[in-house]
């Protein structure tokens, strides 16, 4: 059925721009582009997912608990996590993967002071003789092949590198 979608929906405007989504040219959804650019985003009420200032948090879900320690002045968060670096630059790779404009290099490495495909050459490198990644100047993105199967190369990002 996704084979499908992906076939059938350009013959009616829909443009893929996410594994998963599709838009009208100018439609995407602004909020999710957001989480596959791993930039930050809010989360207000129970149970809502942000991440503010490189920390990623989670309120609590329960709605009494969430009011009492908001009018407490205690910080609603459930969980959360700060991520090194290294680690938000992994996770970054992955998610842009999900897009079909893939990782942005110049962008990638203006955060991160270094470009992708050297920071991950060895999966960059697997994946594109594999077909499933196609590198040029400007962008690594995942193939219609490697659409198939991106949770498969998106781990080898999150593990190698940096």
């Amino acid at each position: 059925m996704y084979e499908l979608a992906v076939d059938l929906l350009p013959t009616v405007g829909l443009l893929q721009y996410e594994i998963s989504n599709f838009a009208r040219p100018g439609c995407e959804c602004r909020h999710n582009l957001r989480y596959w650019h791993n930039e930050p985003y809010l989360g207000i009420g129970p149970g809502a997912s942000g991440y503010i200032d490189g920390v990623r948090y989670r309120n609590v879900a329960d709605i009494r608990a969430y009011i009492e320690r908001v009018s407490r002045g205690d910080s609603p968060w459930a969980e959360h996590e700060r991520l090194p670096p290294d680690g938000r630059a992994r996770e970054t790779a992955m998610l842009e993967l999900r897009l079909t404009s893939g990782i942005d290099r110049t962008r990638f490495a203006e955060r991160f002071g270094a470009d992708p495909a050297a920071v991950f050459a060895d999966a960059v490198e697997r994946h594109a003789r594999a077909g499933l990644l196609v590198v040029d100047e400007r962008t690594i993105q995942l193939t219609p092949a490697g659409r198939l199967v991106a949770n498969r190369v998106m781990a080898d990002f999150l593990c190698d590198g940096v």
